[in-house]
This record gives structure tokens, C-alpha cells and sequence, in this order.
């Protein structure tokens, strides 16, 4: 009994480590990628001819980095329309996207190298530059995003103004960015209700007018040669030259009577935003931030937390969640944990049918945590983060410690059956098939270290495994036995009475 209680407090142990954060964990570590990327924004309103010299200045940094195999430039989008027209124009962005020398030649880490190129060109002006090394798994968002929701979009952009500074100062985060961007100012056509009622108008019937006027309506749909073409009526653009051309177009209205715009709608040109973001149908503004080389997300979150709850006062009727791979990581958590609930209740009911005993079913299902002492202390020890695929390897481990459990009862069973005294048969099993688990357990462990060393993305994983299979074997043949020993033999005993009285 002394030694099961031992295993069950260095079990609570290494259940501590992760609870602690002693361990660390996160969705998916930093692992050097064969690509990276960079993107470029200027202010709004900047022209091709414009952000090309900029982009230039980039390209020739990149230059004289022997890693980089080759990178391809896309400068802006001239946008589409006419000058009064809402076509989007993004002459002011531009993107490089970087190839590297393969991750089979000896070189720095992509993750690395993007540090040494965001410091290189930080001192170029005129644009914000944000240098991104993908951080291995699949697409999870941004290492770090706070979801600022409430009603009032301006108050939502002076919280998120006022909280990225706290963010820019945790270590390790890098490109810090607030989702509500400026677009350039456009023209607001302000009706006048009194006015309006005086004419006779409809906010309908002027929209319509307006909406014609600039960017067209459609009228129709004619198919030609199995093609739909759209019939779209609008004014000649000779017609309308300038604004004050629009002021003074005319709308009738219900009596025939003309009208001009001017005399009923005020034009103001006022700021305005690139998109608007709502989560839950609130009103939200996205703070993020990327991590430079193999800062934990999670530890930047946690920091994070701290620092706004002892340094700023939300408005009341505004609130932060977070998302990014903070949310990918407590959902993939969530999925491991129901898959291993289903795990147990499958192994234990198929155990039940197989030795038609709950007890025998129950030691089986007690060897899964030790799978769980053995990779939270390895992992702890070797400063492994514990990620999603440390989970998963997680999951294949219980596989692979049941397996260790139940042919030693297997044989246990066999021998009681063949006749030989109870505790004389739980050693002779324990004897016998030490040499088949620790073989089992030695070729697994050996053949999962190529994928471990060859990849960090996978280091979680095969860690697991190892460190798991490494304690876990152990533990297995004096566990079970002594299980077997403590809670089955006053069952074996009932059987042999009934069988006397028979």
C-alpha cells in the first residue's frame, strides 16, 4: 500500500506541473519554416509611385542575407472605379514574401532571422513593417489577440490605443497592431428631414439618384453565349465632373417637381474606418501581437492580464476576451480532454467484457495516469513545451500503456486457470512478461527519436511518448501487480469458496 500511495503523490506531483505553469504550454512551439513573410502599410492615401521606393528600401536590406534563396514583391492595388466611386484602394499596402535556403542545410532558424531582419529595417520610415516566421501547425491567428467590445467605436479605439503601449512592453511580443484602421476621409451626404418633408422627398428616391450617379445601378440581366451580362445604368462621367456637378443634379419628386440635391442633402467630408469588426454582434476592436522566436503565447497573455488589472480601469459596458492562439489552444485542450474521457470509458467497458471482472477492468484503467507522471516531469525537466501535439502524443501513449497492463493480467488469468497458486501466479506473470514490454516499449521509444530530433513541431510529440513509455514500463510491472494482489485476491477467494460449496 505504501508504494501505490507513492505513485499516487508523484502523480499529483506531475499534475502540478502544467497547473502551476511550471510546464509550459501553448497551441503550437515556434519551428523553424523554409519561409517568411513581410508585409508593409503606409497611411492611407498613399500612391503606387509612392510606396514603391519604400518597398524598394525592404528589397535591398534583404539582399545581403546569404538564407534568403529568393522573395517576391506584390506593391498595393491600384483599386477599381471612378474617383467619386467606393472601390477600395490598397496602393499603400505591400507584401514580400521570402524563401529560404531548405531547413536541411545548417543555418539559423527562420524565427532567428526574422528578429535579425525586423531590427535591420525598423530605422526605414514612411511605413509600418511587420516581419512574420510562421510558427509551425495550422493557421491559429495571432500569437497574442485581446478583443476589446463594447458600443462606441471611438471609445473602443482610445481603449485599444491606451493598452497597446502595456502590450509593447511585455518581452517578446513584436508587431503589435490595433484592427480599426484609418481609411481615407469621405464625402457624407447629410439629408434634411424638414427640408425633405417641404419637397415632397423620400430618403429612398434620393439614395437611388445618388447611387446611379456614382457607381450605377442594375437594371436588367441579358444572357449571351451561356454568359449572364448585367445591364447597369449610370450618369456619363462627363456629366458629373466634380462634386459641385452633384450637388446640382435634379430628382423629381412625387408631384413632377424638380429639386436640387444641394437644397435638401449637406455634403461633409468626414474621417472614416477601414472595416468594422463584431464579434457576438458587439461592436469589437482587435489588439494582437506576434512573439519573437520561442516566447510562449500564453506567458504573454497571462503578463498581459496581470498588467491591465493593476494599471487600467476598463469603461463600464466594455470588456476584453481573448482569442488568437490563446482560444485555438483552450479548444484544442477541451477536444484532447473529451477524446481521453471517451478513450477511458471505451477501454474500461471493453476490459469488462474481456476478464468479466470490474476490478480487473479498474487496475487497467489506473495504469493511464502514469503515462502522465513520466511526460510532465521529462517534459519539465528538458524545458519541452507542452503543445498540441505533445497532447496528442499524449493520447497515444494511454494506448500503448494499457496494452503493458493488460497482457500482464492476461497472464495472470492463464495461470490461475492452469492451476498455479495466486500470488505465485501474479509473479511468474510479472517474470514472464518483462521481457516482451520492456522490448515493446524500448523499439517504440527508439523508433519515435528520428521524428523528435528531425522537427521541433513534433519534439512535443515524440517527447511524450518517450518520457511517458520510459517511466510508465516501469511502474507497470510492479503497479499492476501489486494491484492485483492488494484488490483481486479476496475475489479469487469468493470464487473458490462458491466453488467448495458446490
Amino acid at each position: 500500500m505504501i508504494f501505490i500511495f507513492s505513485i499516487l503523490a508523484l502523480f499529483l506531483f506531475a499534475a502540478s506541473l502544467p497547473a502551476t505553469g511550471i510546464l509550459k504550454t501553448e497551441f503550437f512551439s515556434a519551428s523553424n519554416q523554409d519561409t517568411i513573410s513581410i508585409s508593409l502599410r503606409a497611411p492611407s492615401g498613399l500612391t503606387l509611385s509612392e510606396m514603391d521606393p519604400i518597398t524598394q528600401k525592404v528589397e535591398e536590406r534583404l539582399l545581403k542575407y546569404p538564407e534568403i534563396v529568393s522573395f517576391s514583391t506584390l506593391v498595393g492595388n491600384s483599386g477599381s472605379g471612378n474617383a467619386l466611386s467606393s472601390g477600395k484602394n490598397n496602393s499603400n499596402t505591400a507584401s514580400i514574401s521570402i524563401k529560404l535556403t531548405p531547413t536541411t542545410e545548417k543555418r539559423i532558424t527562420s524565427y532567428e532571422l526574422a528578429d535579425k531582419i525586423r531590427e535591420d529595417v525598423s530605422d526605414i520610415q514612411g511605413a509600418t513593417i511587420t516581419v512574420t516566421a510562421p510558427r509551425g501547425g495550422p493557421p491559429s491567428g495571432s500569437a497574442f489577440e485581446a478583443q476589446i467590445s463594447g458600443d462606441d467605436l471611438q471609445e473602443l479605439d482610445k481603449i485599444a490605443t491606451d493598452l497597446e503601449p502595456i502590450l509593447d512592453s511585455i518581452s517578446g511580443t513584436v508587431n503589435s497592431e490595433i484592427s480599426l484602421r484609418d481609411a481615407p476621409a469621405e464625402y457624407t451626404f447629410k439629408l434634411d428631414p424638414v427640408k425633405m418633408r417641404f419637397y415632397n422627398l423620400t430618403t429612398s428616391s434620393v439614395g437611388a439618384t445618388l447611387r446611379t450617379a456614382i457607381s450605377g445601378t442594375k437594371i436588367s440581366t441579358v444572357i449571351s453565349g451561356n454568359k449572364d451580362i448585367d445591364v447597369v445604368a449610370k450618369f456619363d462621367e462627363d456629366k458629373i465632373p466634380n462634386l459641385e456637378s452633384i450637388q446640382n443634379l435634379q430628382i423629381l419628386n412625387s408631384q413632377n417637381q424638380s429639386v436640387y440635391i444641394k437644397d435638401v442633402a449637406k455634403i461633409e467630408l468626414k474621417p472614416s474606418v477601414e472595416s468594422i469588426t463584431r464579434i457576438n454582434q458587439k461592436r469589437t476592436v482587435l489588439l494582437s501581437a506576434d512573439v519573437s522566436g520561442k516566447t510562449n503565447s500564453n506567458q504573454v497573455v497571462s503578463e498581459f492580464q496581470k498588467k491591465v488589472a493593476a494599471q487600467y480601469k476598463l469603461p463600464q459596458g466594455y470588456e476584453i476576451t481573448y482569442g488568437g492562439e490563446n482560444e485555438q489552444n483552450a479548444e484544442s485542450v477541451k477536444s484532447i480532454l473529451r477524446a481521453m474521457l471517451i478513450a477511458g470509458l471505451l477501454i474500461i467497458s471493453t476490459m469488462v467484457i474481456q476478464f468479466n471482472s470490474f476490478r480487473k477492468a479498474a487496475i487497467v484503467l489506473v495504469t493511464l495516469p502514469l503515462a502522465l507522471i513520466g511526460t510532465f516531469i521529462g517534459m519539465t525537466v528538458f524545458g519541452i513545451t507542452l503543445s498540441f501535439p505533445g497532447l496528442i502524443g499524449i493520447l497515444a501513449l494511454f494506448g500503448i500503456v494499457v496494452k503493458n497492463a493488460i497482457i500482464l493480467i492476461d497472464k495472470i488469468n492463464l495461470n490461475i486457470k492452469f492451476g498455479i497458486p495466486f500470488f505465485e501466479a501474479v509473479v511468474d506473470a510479472g517474470k514472464s512478461r518483462l521481457e516482451a514490454i520492456f522490448i515493446t516499449s524500448i523499439c517504440t521509444i527508439f523508433g519515435i527519436i528520428p521524428i523528435t530530433l528531425s522537427n521541433e513541431l513534433w519534439r512535443a510529440l515524440g517527447s511524450a511518448v518517450i518520457f511517458g513509455l520510459l517511466l510508465s514500463s516501469f511502474l507497470t510491472l510492479f503497479l499492476v501487480p501489486a494491484l492485483f494482489i492488494t484488490f483481486v485476491k479476496s475475489e479469487s477467494k469468493i470464487k473458490d469458496n462458491k466453488c467448495l460449496d458446490f
